[in-house]
């Protein structure tokens, strides 16, 4: 059955190969002139380092960064790329662009200015600590623009994360803390009146009911005062967060190059030739499919083995397919006047009429090998 399949798909393509070689054909050639007349885009790139923890971070231990077996570029890459799939950073890049032109004409035209921004900017990991962010635009001043901007928006927007996030902790354990302080107050109000309310005896010691309640009073006021502590230097800690937010950021990311307007269009070899084979392949599935269907519609007899395999009667016998020969006509030449001589001297004499007017015969008549004649 295979070799059934193969042989009638062979058959389709050499009964018509040049009609089935025009789509690769005509999408290469549109692909070349795509490629020709496409516009130009320009890349604008830019480094930024990126540290782990930062020296003040450090010294101050208010940022726990946790354990990672990734790099921090590879976090902060990660980072940013997911941020970019948000439609408000995305926003904040674009406000900073001349395609904020864009933004007036309508929601579709903000959809579609946020997706080509979207598409247009990039960042991986250059290393440990190090971040290429790139952007890809058919103006080089845009392509500038998105660059630096989503350096800016990204590292002001990591210092707002970590503001708010300082603002909320303040605030968490700042309420905390008056609820802690409250709780202090009063388990000594309650101990100083007890105290009060039981005075030591000026002699004996005081019953054990007495001591064992101050001593619960005392290891209450303990705990209170414990837990004041420690609320007390998380707030402590939270306002030395939130005041060391801007100076964390600036040592923790340092752009390396500053992005620049590009001066000539970005050319890829390595592109070029993918995409033309994107429209090369594209022109052999579609010749494939016309192969393919001819030979699936075709249902005549195109082998002998199509009799056997399709209605299961044996061949008795088969006639090859000849072309008829064309007749070649003879080529008439125009002889000389000495050819002609030679032809009338090798022919033989006409019969000389007789007295009687018969011709004699015999007179003309060829011998026979063999034979001699009579006079």
């Amino acid at each position: 059955m295979i070799r059934l399949v193969l042989l009638r798909i062979l058959e389709s393509y050499f009964k018509h190969r040049w009609l089935y070689l025009l789509p690769t054909v005509a999408l290469s050639i549109v692909g070349a002139v795509y490629l020709t007349v496409r516009e130009p885009e320009y890349l604008a790139k830019g480094v930024v380092f990126v540290q782990k923890e930062s020296l003040l971070a450090e010294l101050t231990s208010v940022r726990d960064v946790g354990f990672s077996f990734n790099t921090p570029a590879q976090d902060i890459a990660t980072e940013l790329t997911d941020l970019m799939q948000t439609d408000a950073f995305i926003r904040a890049i674009v406000q900073k662009t001349d395609l904020e032109a864009n933004m007036d004409d309508g929601p579709t035209a903000v959809e579609e200015t946020i997706d080509t921004a979207r598409k247009s900017i990039w960042a991986v990991p250059l290393g440990r600590n190090q971040i290429f962010i790139g952007a890809t635009f058919d103006d080089p001043q845009v392509a500038y623009q998105l660059v630096n901007a989503t350096i800016e928006n990204f590292i002001q927007w990591k210092i707002n994360s970590d503001r708010v996030e300082s603002e909320t902790a303040l605030g968490f354990f700042q309420e905390l803390l008056n609820t802690y302080k409250t709780s202090l107050e009063a388990t000594r109000e309650e101990l100083k009146n007890y105290l009060i309310a039981h005075p030591e005896p000026a002699r004996g010691e005081r019953p054990d009911l007495e001591l064992l309640e101050i001593a619960r009073l005392q290891s209450e006021l303990q705990v209170a005062g414990t837990r004041y502590s420690n609320v007390l230097d998380s707030v402590e800690s939270a306002r030395l967060a939130l005041a060391q937010v801007q100076s964390n950021a600036n040592q923790t990311y340092i752009v390396i190059d500053q992005p620049v307007i590009p001066v000539k269009p970005e050319v890829s070899r390595r592109d070029l030739a993918l995409e033309l084979a994107i429209f090369m392949a594209v022109g052999v599935v579609l010749s494939a499919i016309g192969i393919g269907g001819s030979a699936l519609l075709d249902r005549s007899f195109l082998f002998p083995v199509d009799v056997v395999n399709l209605t299961g009667l044996p061949i008795l016998a088969s006639f090859p397919q000849v072309r008829p020969s064309k007749e070649v006509k003879p080529r008439k030449n125009k002889a000389s006047n000495g050819e002609k001589a030679s032809l009338l001297s090798t022919q033989p004499a006409s019969p000389a009429p007789s007295s009687n007017g018969n011709t004699d015969v015999d007179a003309v008549s060829p011998q026979k090998s063999g034979e001699t004649s009579e006079v």
